[in-house]
């Protein structure tokens, strides 16, 4: 008779660092091989958890007396969003005071921005920051310090939390 396959990965989608598990059971076969995003020898049946850095096609090939099967299984893998495109812009000093306007890009496949978080601070670690927009439920890809926050001399570091939510 002909060798039969079922193969599956579960869950099919998840976030980087998360596991899927790939399950396999075969008739009519005497050895199984992998190949993909995965390698070598396997049984005729079983399961084996994986956490794959980006999206990942495993495939299994089962061979018996009859012949051979092989089916794959796709684990897509959603990445954290980015900010790109980091801008900083600063006002007529002489006209408004010490300030800034920061922007940026937002990229994530297939989500969109729900909120920002803007954190400014004279100190790379952000001890203490001058300015803490605080989470913004926003699409905004823009924010502006509020005047008085910032001070005349000083050197500042920014640093941007965003979130994201499926679409």
């Amino acid at each position: 008779p002909p060798p039969s396959l079922s193969f599956s990965a579960s869950p099919t989608q998840i976030n980087l660092g998360q596991s899927s598990t790939l399950s396999w059971s075969s008739s009519n076969t005497t050895s199984c091989s992998a190949s993909g995003a995965w390698g070598g020898s396997k049984p005729t049946s079983g399961s084996e958890s994986t956490s794959p850095p980006q999206t990942s096609t495993y495939t299994l090939t089962c061979s018996g007396p009859g012949g051979s099967v092989n089916v794959s299984a796709t684990v897509t893998v959603n990445q954290p969003p980015s900010a790109t495109n980091l801008l900083v812009a600063q006002p007529d000093y002489c006209a408004s005071g010490p300030a800034a306007f920061f922007s940026w890009t937002f990229q994530d496949s297939g989500d969109s921005q729900s909120a920002y978080r803007v954190q400014v601070d004279n100190n790379s670690g952000f001890s203490s920051p001058e300015d803490d927009s605080g989470k913004v439920g926003s699409g905004s890809q823009n924010y502006a310090t509020p005047l008085g926050r910032l001070s005349y001399g000083n050197t500042y570091f920014w640093a941007i939390t965003i979130f994201s939510w499926s679409v």
